[in-house]
């Protein structure tokens, strides 16, 4: 339902993930456990795999351990904002040949853009690449439904003022639910685009009221979940340099950030500045798992700033549980 199935509608995008929408009755999440097993996944982060998250709209995030699907992340929903029930998707599902013989079922076109309407950036410019694929594609033969789908969802402005000149009596009809096609009549491509962004713009503000309680339901989880190291915490807080025995060496490192993950492990993001046998200087911290650590200790010396390359939003941490100030 994700970005593999934008590959297969024509729109490329690389995916460093597979997203499915399930049923989410108790016959199908006992096969789907079954197929987690055989993938050796692994929960990552919160939720849990629990009924209730899903029906609440939650994702539930795996990484598989299997040699064939190594490091494959499977995120699972079953509801998702402004989209149908699994009942409907189902029924409406595009079922596509593969060159190797086998089928898979990907969301109907129709539902797939729906889903792409969030607040995230990278999903934006796809639907527009999604949904001009389509378009000429079936251009030459078009249905009037292929039409009207076009005419409803295209975000292409030129695109439009061309449809708006096929069919200006069903690009009238649509004005009530989609008044930007009132420019796409009147040749005002400027005006249009105008209007796509604004259209843009609502619709991620409904994600973000959508995903908001989700969210911090999902922030509630965290915190009740991880107890975060208290010596970790108070070191990056007050710039103290640490001790602790990593790999059979003692390592001595100035603390950047501390969180978690995207393999659920805790991760302590650092500075080396000694270890067994000499002095390090390295410009570049490294992340040491905390699991590993032991005879962990403040040494009492304190440091002054982060390091020039330290970046709070840490792209390895999906959750930061305390971290230094981005250095002036």
């Amino acid at each position: 339902m994700g970005g593999q199935a934008c590959v297969f509608y024509g729109a490329a995008e690389f995916s460093r993930d597979t997203d499915f929408a399930i049923l989410a009755s108790p016959a199908n999440l006992a096969r789907l456990k079954g197929a987690l097993s055989d993938l050796e996944a692994e929960l990552i982060a919160v939720p849990s795999f629990d009924p209730k998250y899903l029906q609440k709209g939650h994702a539930i995030h795996f990484r598989c351990r299997h040699p064939e699907a190594a490091g494959l992340r499977v995120d699972l929903m079953t509801r998702m904002r402004g989209v149908d029930p699994f009942p409907q998707l189902w029924k409406r599902r595009t079922t596509l040949a593969l060159p190797d013989g086998s089928e898979c079922d990907v969301l109907s076109l129709r539902d797939l853009v729906q889903a792409k309407k969030t607040q995230r950036d990278k999903d934006w410019p796809m639907l527009r690449r999604l949904l001009e694929a389509h378009y000429f594609e079936h251009r030459e033969k078009a249905t009037r439904a292929q039409a009207e789908f076009w005419l409803r969802e295209l975000r292409t402005p030129e695109l439009l003022v061309d449809l708006a000149k096929q069919f200006p009596q069903r690009a009238k009809r649509l004005l009530p639910s989609r008044a930007l096609l009132k420019h796409a009549l009147d040749n005002h491509a400027e005006a249009l685009a105008s209007g796509l962004v604004q259209e843009e713009h609502a619709e991620r503000e409904i994600d973000r009221a959508y995903w908001k309680p989700l969210k911090e339901e999902l922030e509630f989880l965290r915190r009740t979940r991880t107890r975060e190291n208290p010596v970790l915490v108070a070191a990056i807080r007050d710039h103290a340099v640490l001790e602790f025995i990593y790999n059979g060496k003692m390592r001595i490192v100035e603390p950047q950030t501390y969180g978690v993950t995207d393999t659920g492990k805790e991760f302590l993001r650092a500075a080396e500045v000694g270890r067994s046998g000499g002095v390090v200087n390295t410009p570049m911290a490294k992340l040491f798992e905390v699991a590993k650590i032991s005879q962990l200790k403040d040494t009492g010396v304190r440091f002054a700033r982060a390091l020039p390359t330290h970046n709070p939003d840490d792209s390895a941490m999906i959750e930061v549980f305390a971290t230094l100030p981005k250095p002036e």
